[in-house]
């Protein structure tokens, strides 16, 4: 198993998600909004991506997740 270091968050919300995919966040949010994207964690009002499903995607190829 490997360890994740404690500065690297398992949660990314919008922002970091569109610098992963170097895209803008209005990109990145039509995207999740056509069903491209992996589902986002929903956590009261906050909207958060796991990181290892982002990652996951982007080496899948980033097929459309709906």
């Amino acid at each position: 198993m490997t360890t994740t270091p404690q500065t690297e968050s398992l949660l990314l919300d919008i922002r970091t998600v569109s610098r992963l995919l170097a895209v803008s966040p209005a990109t990145t949010r039509r995207l999740w909004q056509a069903g491209k994207l992996p589902e986002p964690v929903r956590l009261g009002a906050l909207i958060r991506w796991d990181r290892r499903a982002i990652e996951q995607w982007i080496v899948s190829g980033c097929l459309p997740q709906k």
